[in-house]
């Protein structure tokens, strides 16, 4: 390091040397117009170590200082990396579609270097926007790729730079009818003509009435045990949701294992349907001599939506359908958040803004009349 001065610019600047990827080092310049012979030398010493490790900063985002890996290899790490934060499903959904999309146009022996181009990622999106899949799959296929992207980036497996030109890339596509495609659900009439067309005494119509008002998504209904049965306190504790496999995994995410709290009416109905079928608290709520799967539920689902003519949804449907509830009754989005166990306010208002009323209609004119 040291501080140089350039006669003909009459400017003050720092040398260094850098040290690049391939061992070798570079000597690097430093220039600042404010740096005249003026403002002197000695002002230029005080921040030489500063300027040299904000240059250092700004030129490690274009440099590649890890190892030059296999695309085999970095899906391989991050699968790995997936699997210890999501549950099994959504894992296996990232990693299936990046198999099955990204390995189909390119081949995984080839060194990151070779892989991660401009033209891939345009083949790629090309590949999907191609497919004619809903708006919502599309978009999560290009999704899944930035995640690897940015996966790789942290590791330094590719720059900064490169990372954040290919992401641009994979902007989300758009359509008017995604929100509708992807949230169908019901009014509280639709949902009362569903409930009665169970007889009182069919397991089914319990099991659906809880996973409407808790707001559980399938896997979770599916998981719930007695153990997590908490009738002095009116809630239910998330904790497990169950597999296409069978199989019990973590719920979705960190904030979807939490309590929900049920109607004290409700809670009295699952005491009694306990109690009659001498349950145990190992058991499934639902299930005792077993357990049952997603691909009967959504039978037995369709079967009563063909027999009482309500609009066809999704078991997921159904939580949609109990948020809509809460927002049409006033409900502030941090209400309806925590019923859902959402991570944030935000993901939630990102899923149903379109729902939420229009809270300025007359605040405005009172505020200003």
């Amino acid at each position: 390091m040291s501080i140089c001065y350039n006669k003909s610019r009459k400017r003050y600047f720092i040398c260094y040397d850098l040290k690049l990827p391939d061992g070798t080092f570079k000597t690097i310049s430093i220039y600042n117009k404010e740096w005249t012979k003026e403002r002197g030398k000695k002002f230029v010493q005080a921040i030489e170590a500063e300027e040299i490790e904000k240059d250092k900063r700004k030129r490690k985002m274009f440099m590649h200082f890890g190892d030059n890996i296999s695309l085999n290899e970095l899906l391989e790490k991050y699968k790995n990396s997936v699997y210890l934060e999501f549950g099994e499903q959504t894992a296996y959904a990232k990693i299936g579609g990046l198999n099955k999309y990204l390995l189909s146009i390119v081949a995984g022996y080839k060194e990151l270097d070779n892989v991660f181009t401009i033209q891939t990622i345009e083949k790629y999106k090309e590949n999907i926007i191609s497919r004619n899949l809903t708006p919502k799959r599309t978009n999560d296929l290009l999704r899944y790729l930035k995640e690897l992207l940015i996966f790789a980036s942290d590791r330094e497996y590719i720059t900064f730079e490169l990372c954040r030109k290919l992401c641009n890339l994979l902007k989300s596509v758009s359509n008017k009818n995604t929100l509708n495609e992807k949230l169908k659900y019901w009014t509280p009439e639709e949902w009362d003509k569903f409930f009665m067309s169970f007889s009182d005494d069919d397991k089914w119509k319990l099991y659906f009435e809880v996973t409407y008002k808790a707001a559980l998504r399938i896997g979770e209904s599916l998981a719930l045990t007695w153990d997590h049965f908490y009738p002095d306190r009116n809630i239910l504790f998330i904790e497990y949701s169950m597999q296409n496999n069978g199989k019990l995994s973590k719920t979705k995410n960190s904030s979807s294992t939490a309590t929900v709290t049920l109607p004290k009416a409700l809670t009295q109905k699952l005491l009694k349907f306990k109690e009659d079928y001498c349950a145990s608290e190992e058991d499934f709520i639902f299930f005792a001599n077993g357990k049952s799967s997603k691909n009967t539920v959504r039978r037995i689902m369709k079967k009563h939506i063909d027999d009482c003519g309500v609009p066809a949804i999704s078991p997921h449907g159904l939580r949609h359908s109990c948020a809509s509830r809460m927002i049409n009754m006033g409900l502030s989005p941090l209400i309806v958040s925590k019923h859902l166990r959402h991570s944030s306010v935000k993901e939630t208002l990102d899923t149903y803004s379109h729902i939420f009323p229009n809270e300025t209609v007359g605040i405005i004119d009172e505020i200003f009349k």
